[in-house]
């Protein structure tokens, strides 16, 4: 009996230090550190419209990604919300009118034995002057062409590779011959995954290619010619002009790895070029693009594990000379390719962050999969781009040269939405990271990607910021 009663005692032990160490490896230090006091009239004012949509999807056999995207889909300069279908369930477009959603889903081609649509983004691709819609999806990537009165699909003939699941879209001239190319981010398909921890296993995971487009809807695998090739899973990736010398460079969030940030060089080739992440592990999904602190350079926010897993369980097979980093990570652009991560600082890294110094910088994050419609304030989003349950910003697009696209897509359209909720009773617009130093005002930089989500332009020139409305 006494025996019983140690071992029953010494599991008890057990169990309460698991707890224990998992509290204090996910609490909040801000709460502690930091007043977090905000003054009302600082505070965003939002009002929750619903959206009949809710997703469907089966964990067993499919990846937790949904489809969504804005796009005019009639010109009139009103987004519509393009929302993938998941298991047995076709996509869905819904228009806003009146202070609500009006569902036009028949406008979009029933499709038969469709697959879950995975990723989207709105372009003009076939340059008749109407936004349409590429999506992905695991049996590869379509385009939605708009018709005017509808949409037609079609799957464009893009080979991937026999253990890679298309993902997210990431649009860009990086070639600067004036049409769009495509960057596809792939992860591995769901029947070959071994674990959600494998950091060391060489050759496990996915490859994500590099599309030139040759026009008439042919695209080019370039990847391992322009020296792209790494076989790892992605859920996001960003053309965007880091060093603003004209060229769209490139971005990308490797899962379970690290961010990665490539020069392209005159558009022929892109070299790996080293960011605070550079030989550091962690669990990079969602990606952002901005200029957080209006100092007319682009910076960059990763999503992360933070404060979700307990870093003794996300270390997965790393070993104690590796260094696993679950804090979210904000990439600040020093200039000519050089970075620093101010997300402790800027108070965004994580809540498993200890001791955090507490500063007056100003921090607004919308990450919902909610439609807010702004009626106060102080702050104005960036245009993003995220995959970590988050969606998309949009705007004008410059880039020069320009495409030959008649219309202009929008910014940051869409994405992937990672982990969708039961429910998602409202679209995807404005999930950006927005950050202000105490000021009010959008930032003089209007630079971004399109990723999953959307297309990618050079920054035009610099410009007065206007009044905050």
């Amino acid at each position: 009996m006494k025996k019983f009663l140690l071992v029953f005692v010494l599991l008890l032990a057990a169990v309460g230090a698991v707890f224990y160490f998992s509290f204090q490896d996910t609490r909040d230090p801000y709460v502690e550190a930091c007043d977090l006091t905000v003054p009302d009239h600082e505070i965003p004012k939002f009002d929750a419209v619903e959206i009949a949509f809710t997703h469907r999807f089966d964990e067993a056999t499919e990846l937790p990604l949904t489809a969504g995207a804005t796009i005019d889909t009639d010109g009139d300069g009103v987004d519509e919300l393009f929302f993938g279908g998941g298991t047995h369930q076709p996509d869905s477009l819904f228009r806003f009118a009146g202070g609500s959603f009006e569902d036009i889903s028949d406008r979009l081609t029933a499709e038969p034995n469709k697959l879950n649509t995975l990723g989207a983004v709105s372009f003009d691709l076939d340059e008749d002057g109407d936004s349409d819609l590429l999506v992905t999806r695991p049996n590869g990537v379509f385009l939605l062409r708009n018709t005017g009165s509808g949409f037609d699909s079609q799957r464009l003939d893009i080979e991937v590779s026999d253990k890679s699941t298309p993902a997210t879209l990431t649009v860009g001239d990086f070639d600067r011959d004036g049409d769009a190319d495509l960057f596809l981010s792939t992860y591995l398909k769901i029947e070959l995954m071994e674990g959600q921890t494998i950091f060391n296993e060489k050759g496990y995971g996915s490859n994500s290619i590099l599309l030139r487009n040759d026009g008439e809807l042919r695209f080019t695998d370039v990847t391992e010619s322009v020296g792209l090739t790494y076989t790892h899973n992605t859920f996001q990736a960003a053309f965007v002009d880091i060093d603003s010398d004209g060229w769209l460079d490139l971005v990308v969030a490797y899962d379970t790895g690290e961010a990665r940030t490539y020069r392209n060089h005159g558009g022929e080739t892109f070299s790996l070029a080293p960011n605070p992440m550079t030989g550091r592990f962690g669990y990079p999904m969602g990606l952002a693009v901005g200029d957080f602190n209006n100092d007319s350079r682009v910076d960059f926010f990763f999503s992360n594990t933070g404060s979700t897993v307990p870093k003794f369980l996300a270390k997965g097979d790393l070993d104690e000379t590796q260094e696993l980093v679950t804090d979210w990570i904000l990439f600040r652009n020093d200039g000519n390719f050089e970075f620093s991560d101010v997300a402790q600082e800027t108070k965004v890294a994580s809540l498993s962050s200890a001791g955090a110094p507490c500063s007056r910088t100003s921090v607004s994050m919308v990450a919902k999969t909610w439609w807010w419609r702004r009626t106060t304030s102080r702050f104005r989003p960036t245009s993003c781009s995220a995959c970590h349950a988050d969606s998309s910003c949009s705007g004008p697009m410059a880039p020069s040269p320009p495409l030959k696209s008649k219309r202009a897509p929008s910014i940051a359209t869409s994405r992937s939405l990672r982990s969708p909720p039961t429910s998602i009773r409202t679209a995807t617009r404005t999930s950006c990271i927005a950050i202000s130093e105490d000021r009010p005002g959008p930032s003089s930089a209007e630079e971004a990607s399109t990723t999953s989500s959307g297309s990618a332009f050079r920054r035009p020139p610099a410009s007065p910021a206007p009044e905050p409305s």
